[in-house]
């Protein structure tokens, strides 16, 4: 900026008007001693009446008024002047000029104007016409002062090319100048309509707030390297603007455009990019940046350039606002502490909306990133951001709709990280959501809430390159619907007072993944969370670590598994929960697959079949072992057991051929039933159904019983025949011994009462007084013996006769059950049934 300066010699009127009229310039910078600092003197009255056909010695203007180096004194005074004849005055060029007072064109016509590298106080021109350019390139306050003023009244001005502001700087006054009722602002160009571009570059400087709200642009706005210093918080008022090029607010060699108040751009339509390569904006505790509701023909690019990040301090506003090409803010910081960092709701991008690193950079955000509602055409991605909002939303993507992937991973080194609540709630993704590697972390809260989401390709939560992925706070898919696999490699999960994950009532139309990768168990501190949740593929649980000391580990409660369920190498501290649940194939087990787990409930578990793999081992004593921890117990120790999964795994090891293996695990599961019984039943269900039959399941048991029973009863007749117990009663007064029974066929005749083989028909035991039976004890002689017994006389006890008649009756009703229940046992009505 060059000094104040003094007053010169006077100019030579003659020797001006004598280049004027010659067509060329009046440039006194080229006369021999020229002085910048002491300039020739003209008097503003002088240049007026030239402009206005007054002064007798000028008869024409061919080429306008274009003067350089010289100092004008007084008011400029050319508001609401005509030239002569009535039309516009023509070119208006006064350059390297100082100006003591001040220069008015309001609602003149120019064909062009320019003060370039001139210095004044106060140029107004509301309502001018100007066919070409304006320019005040390098136009500075008269003197060159702290306390100088340098300000631009543009207001509905008209110009018909480009507005040149490079290098200008200008400061808003801090009083109230004459003619006006409050302070203006350092340029104001509100309504304004420049048909060509306005050019605000190359160390441009505003001390006090520019304004252009309203405002048409036909090319483009530039304030590249530009230095606004705002007066009472707003530094740049572009409100309603319209711009049929770009807006850029970049980086110029190695000049930031910084900004000291709100930039403000709202409700504006930019035909093509709008930019802040490199830029820095601040307006603590309220908006640095205001684009809401403006709509961008190409893309919004708010990004490091030569090692200049973008920078925001104070609150950036993208609500509403209409994107046709990309909204990038790679390696940006946003910082709005405690506030929202980045308002973006109901945000339309055409293209990729991108926060990610560049060029070693992070995207930083110290607040909110607010994205509800907003729509996405292709990708949205954090790669290895950078979000701090504890104890509140770190970033806001409710209801947002991307017609791409989701990103949140790490690139360079950098992982994607919050600190913060994560909120996707009801969004719709239409490539994958993928969280490779991320650390969300919102402890007591929730970490990542995507309940009612929809993502049309795969949801991934997987270790990637040295990082896993880590959540501190709950992961909330619930009621989630995801296009094809959810998958959990390696990744660590912690909430312990409560779901580490909820994916209850889910849609999964691959396979889900809870598996260990590269060194690292899928973990989960809280309870895992797969109520009614329906899955078209796998259910994969391999490598991973379930805790939750005082409840529910894992609930899978009523989920539904179209493809296999799969456990191996697991570790469980707390229950298992598969109740209600529909699998349709039960895969391989290895010993190790639930380890640890308090209970598994299996009540009303729905199974189709089984796959059997070697490393299981004998296989239904792997299911055994699995369907064994079904048991409950009641707080005095007594079992609960409900038999409802034993037959499921029973009939799915049937549909799948291994019949062996179904009869087997469906008799366990009977025994199983029978240790939750009385004690003083157990015994009869084992004597009478367990023993004999295999509880209705072993035809083998069943033949070898009737056998031993048939033999015992052959034993019994034939002891019966030896010892003359056995005789014809057809005659009662001479009854006479069975010689001529085969003892076999007696005993089966007995055994089998719908058969008549008549052996039994022809004797019955009885004591007839054959010689050698025992013939009893009297009861008279025992109460002889005892006193304390009442007296009976004539009553036997022990009597053989009498025991045989027993016996036979015994064996009689012992035949008819066991006989039954062979032959239910042949007929397979307890075999498990395909």
């Amino acid at each position: 900026m060059q000094s104040g300066g003094g007053a010169g010699p006077l100019a030579d009127e003659q020797a001006l008007i004598a280049a004027l009229r010659a067509g060329v310039w009046a440039d006194l910078t080229q006369a021999p001693g020229y002085d910048p600092e002491t300039k020739p003197v003209v008097h503003a009255r002088f240049l007026r009446d030239m402009l206005l056909g007054l002064d007798s010695r000028v008869a024409g203007l061919p080429s306008g008024l274009r003067i350089r180096g010289v100092r004008v004194e007084g008011d400029l005074d050319l508001a609401d002047c005509t030239a002569p004849g009535g039309g516009g005055f023509g070119v208006l060029a006064l350059e390297q000029c100082d100006f003591t007072g001040r220069i008015d064109i309001t609602n003149a016509e120019l064909s062009r104007f320019s003060i370039r590298q001139s210095r004044f106080r106060e140029l107004w021109g509301e309502g001018v016409k100007v066919g070409g350019d304006f320019d005040f390139r390098g136009a500075v306050p008269l003197p060159a002062t702290d306390d100088a003023v340098a300000y631009i009244r543009l207001r509905a001005a008209r110009i018909g090319g480009d507005l040149w502001a490079r290098g200008a700087v200008l400061k808003c006054p801090a009083e109230v100048p004459r003619g006006l009722t409050m302070v203006p602002p350092a340029l104001n160009l509100w309504l304004a309509r420049i048909e060509g571009s306005a050019l605000f570059e190359m160390g441009f400087v505003a001390e006090g707030d520019v304004r252009m709200s309203s405002a048409f642009i036909g090319g483009d706005l530039a304030f590249d390297g530009a230095v606004i210093t705002g007066r009472d918080g707003l530094a740049l008022d572009a409100a309603g603007v319209n711009i049929g090029g770009e807006a850029t607010f970049d980086l110029l060699d190695d000049r930031r455009f910084t900004a000291t108040g709100e930039v403000r751009v709202s409700n504006a339509s930019i035909g093509k990019t709008l930019s802040f390569f490199g830029a820095s904006l601040s307006h603590v505790d309220a908006d640095a940046l205001d684009v809401s509701a403006s709509t961008i023909g190409g893309h919004l690019r708010l990004t490091i350039a030569n090692g200049h990040r973008f920078e925001a301090e104070g609150q950036a506003v993208f609500w509403d606002t209409k994107v046709s090409g990309d909204f990038i803010c790679n390696g940006a910081r946003l910082s709005a502490p405690g506030r929202i960092a980045l308002s973006a709701g109901n945000l339309q991008v055409g293209g990729r909306a991108s926060f990610d690193v560049s060029d070693g950079a992070r995207f930083e955000a110290d607040g909110e990133v607010r994205l509800a509602n907003a729509s996405i055409g292709k990708a949205l991605s954090f790669f290895g951001a950078c979000l701090r909002n504890p104890g509140a939303d770190a970033l806001d993507a409710n209801a947002c709709s991307v017609g791409g992937h989701v990103q949140l991973m790490p690139i360079d080194g950098h992982r994607f990280e919050t600190e913060g609540a994560s909120l996707f709630w009801d969004a719709r993704v239409a490539g994958d959501f993928a969280c490779h590697g991320a650390r969300l972390s919102n402890p007591g809260g929730l970490a990542l809430a995507a309940a009612g989401i929809e993502i049309g390709g795969l949801a991934i939560f997987d270790v990637y390159e040295e990082f896993r992925f880590e959540s501190a706070g709950e992961v909330r898919l619930s009621n989630a619907s995801i296009g094809k696999s959810l998958s959990f490699f390696g990744a660590a999960l912690s909430h312990p007072d409560g779901d580490a994950l909820d994916a209850s009532a889910c849609n999964v139309g691959g396979h889900v993944r809870l598996v260990a990768m590269n060194d690292h168990k899928f973990e989960a501190d809280g309870t895992t969370t797969f109520w009614k949740a329906r899955v078209s593929g796998d259910f994969v649980c391999q490598g991973a670590r379930f805790t939750r000391p005082d409840g529910v580990a894992l609930n899978a409660c009523a989920c539904s598994v179209d493809g296999g369920l799969y456990a191996h190498d697991n570790t469980l501290d707390g229950i298992v929960d598969l109740a209600n649940a529909r699998i349709d194939t039960l895969g391989s087990f290895a010993g190790s697959a639930w380890s640890g787990a308090r209970r598994i409930r299996l009540d009303s578990i729905s199974l189709r079949q089984i796959e059997v793999d070697p490393s299981d081992g004998v296989a239904w004593q792997a299911r055994m072992r699995w369907l064994q921890r079904s048991t409950d117990r009641t707080a005095k120790g007594q079992r609960i057991v409900s038999p409802h999964p034993w037959q499921e795994c029973a009939v799915a090891f049937a549909r799948s051929g291994r019949h062996g293996d179904a009869r087997r695990i469906q008799r366990e599961g009977y025994r199983e039933a029978n240790r939750a019984r009385p004690l003083w039943i157990r015994p009869f269900v084992w004597l009478f159904a367990e023993v004999p039959f295999g509880f209705g399941l072993s035809a083998l048991r069943a033949t070898i019983t009737l056998i031993l029973f048939w033999i015992a009863g052959t034993l019994g007749a034939q002891t019966m025949q030896a010892r003359h117990v056995l005789v014809n009663l057809e005659n009662p007064r001479d009854p006479q011994a069975c010689n001529t029974l085969i003892p076999a066929l007696y005993a089966l005749d007995t055994a089998i009462p719908i058969i008549d083989l008549r052996q039994e028909t022809l004797c019955d035991p009885a004591d007839v007084g054959q010689p050698g039976l025992f013939p009893g004890i009297a009861l008279a002689g025992l109460t002889r013996a005892l006193p304390m017994l009442p007296a009976a006389p004539g009553i036997l006890l022990l009597n053989e006769g009498a025991l045989w008649t027993w016996a036979k009756a015994i064996y009689a009703l012992l035949g008819t059950f066991l006989v039954s229940f062979a032959g239910i046992t042949y007929s397979g009505v307890f075999k498990p049934k395909e």
